[in-house]
């Protein structure tokens, strides 16, 4: 049992490896696309149908590689070695900032309530945690629609909230939307925008890193999910 186990071990250890490099190798030739892309753009026009489908792609690849290394990135082992106090409030804030071309492009209203708010965690996979979670809100809320951020503490928890006004998520996909890939096939997600289904387990997987709980629920707006995540509080 014990040589399965470590058989095993060096599988799983030998995987995360492979997806890492991998990743990490694809990096320069993605860069290298987007390079010519823009050359290409000079040439024809940005508005050109093949340039856009063209550019998605390679925005759709450069997304998977980031997912892949930060999936890696946020092990047991690294995160245990990666521990501070960390300010939510702020990685929260810069998160925001760094996306608000985003907010912005789709005409969308950007709501942030928050206080002071500490916890001791991996700030990098807490700034990952929270820029997929405005990346999903972003992506599922439509043109002109709303996403309310909210932050604040409780007894002995720091409760981070992030709801949107998008379709929602039916009650019996729920339990999957956490899975490896898992995209869901409802009609109103018909129009969904390109991602690579790994966002929300890599969310998943920090949240259980910090013994977090994640709680999904209807978003105070009339349509729209709310992602709700309890962190411990530093005392």
């Amino acid at each position: 049992v014990n040589r399965f186990i470590n058989r095993l071990s060096g599988v799983l250890e030998r995987e995360k490896r492979f997806s890492a490099d991998a990743a990490h190798e694809l990096r320069t030739p993605i860069s290298a696309l987007k390079i010519q892309l823009h050359n290409l753009g000079e040439e024809i026009g940005t508005e050109h149908d093949s340039y856009r489908q063209l550019q998605d792609g390679v925005e759709r690849m450069q997304h998977l590689i980031e997912q892949l290394l930060s999936l890696y990135r946020t092990t047991p082992e690294r995160f245990v070695n990666n521990c501070k106090l960390v300010d939510l409030c702020e990685v929260t804030q810069n998160q925001v900032a760094a996306m608000y071309d985003s907010f912005e492009h789709k005409n969308q209203k950007l709501e942030l309530s928050e206080g002071s708010a500490f916890i001791e965690g991996d700030q990098f996979a807490l700034e990952t945690l929270i820029s997929n979670l405005l990346s999903n809100a972003n992506k599922y809320t439509p043109q002109g629609g709303s996403i309310n951020v909210h932050i604040r503490e409780l007894l002995d928890e720091v409760e981070l909230v992030v709801e949107d006004s998008g379709p929602g998520i039916p009650d019996e996909e729920k339990a999957r939307i956490f899975e490896r890939f898992y995209r869901m096939d409802s009609a109103q997600q018909a129009d969904r925008a390109p991602g690579c289904g790994l966002g929300l387990t890599i969310v998943a997987h920090i949240a259980e890193l910090h013994h977090a709980q994640i709680v999904i629920e209807d978003s105070g707006f009339a349509t729209g999910s709310a992602f709700k995540v309890l962190l411990k509080k530093k005392v």
